[in-house]
This record gives structure tokens, C-alpha cells and sequence, in this order.
């Protein structure tokens, strides 16, 4: 599921920055945040996850975090705009970004606040994974991608700033 992708710094516990919320409650089922989570905890990994609240609904703060705690995986919840300090200060092995909609050209629709911490992660040399389901990618433009779609509630994300798209079907 993509677990292989995220190598980490050191012994101890991997940091990942969630941005929104990716478990079963929005993401269907499962969840592919929580589900990546889970096979990093079952290849013997201590996980904490950095969750931004995702303002202005705060779906990270609370709805990530609720289901985290159900995982019983330790979170922090930060202010989105926390983001570019905790990076800056190499506390985060990789950024997990939820792909709404995925373009051929590999440009992904995130939620709003994922461009700028994808900015600052790739400055910072930190991994971006976005994770998106096959379904993500039906419908979706070739040839324009993404641009013409305006959103106050996504980012467009161009796929040079993204270094792995994760799906279910990833191994």
C-alpha cells in the first residue's frame, strides 16, 4: 500500500503529516491514511501522525484525530499554520496528502492548504505521497488537467511536487 515509500530518519517512531482527514469516515471503508498507517504498524513501525486541523472546517482536528484515537496511534494536532515550523524543524519523515481527483498528467486536486505544505515539504526534502483511490482518477481530464477547476476548497497539486501516488492497488 505504499508503506515501502516512506523509509523514515530514525529509530524511533515515524512522523507523518496528515493534512485533512483520511480514514473511513470520509475516505470510505477504510480509510487509505488509516489503512497505511496500519501496515506501517504491522511491519513492526511505531507511528505518530502530525494532523493539521485542515481549517476552515477542521476536519483534521477532529475527525482524524477521533479516528487516530480509535487506531490508538499517538497524534499531535497542529494549526495549519504550524505546518512550515514543524517541517523547517525536521520533525516529519513524509506528508500524506488526500487525492480527490487525480488528471493523467498526474496533477491531483488536495484539500485546500496541501499546496503550500507541499512546497515547504519538498524544500525541506520531505517526501509527499498523495493518496487517492482508482476512482480518483475516472472522468479526469488528459490533456488540460486540473487548471480550469477552480475550488475555495482544494489545491492544485502538479505532480513535480508529489513523490509518490499511492492507490489501493499500490504494492
Amino acid at each position: 500500500i505504499g508503506a515501502e515509500a516512506i523509509a523514515g530518519t530514525s529509530d524511533g517512531p515515524l512522523n507523518l503529516l496528515v493534512h485533512g482527514d483520511m480514514g473511513p469516515l470520509s475516505c470510505g471503508m477504510v480509510g487509505m491514511g488509516t489503512t497505511l498507517i496500519q501496515a506501517i504498524r504491522d511491519r513492526g513501525r511505531d507511528v505518530h501522525v502530525w494532523v493539521t486541523e485542515a481549517a476552515p472546517s477542521r476536519e483534521g482536528g477532529r475527525v482524524a484525530a477521533f479516528q487516530l484515537r480509535q487506531l490508538d496511534v499517538p497524534f499531535t494536532v497542529i494549526p495549519d499554520a504550524a505546518v512550515g515550523w514543524l517541517l523547517g524543524q525536521r520533525h516529519v519523515d513524509a506528508l500524506l496528502l488526500r487525492g480527490d481527483r487525480v488528471a493523467e498528467n498526474g496533477e491531483c486536486g488536495v484539500l485546500v492548504g496541501g499546496l503550500p505544505a507541499a512546497l515547504v515539504a519538498e524544500r525541506g526534502r520531505v517526501p509527499v505521497l498523495v493518496l487517492a483511490p482508482r476512482s480518483a482518477f475516472e472522468a479526469m481530464p488528459s490533456e488540460t488537467g486540473l487548471r480550469n477547476e477552480r475550488s475555495p476548497s482544494s489545491d492544485l497539486l502538479e505532480a513535480q511536487l508529489i513523490t509518490r501516488l499511492v492507490t489501493e492497488a499500490t504494492h
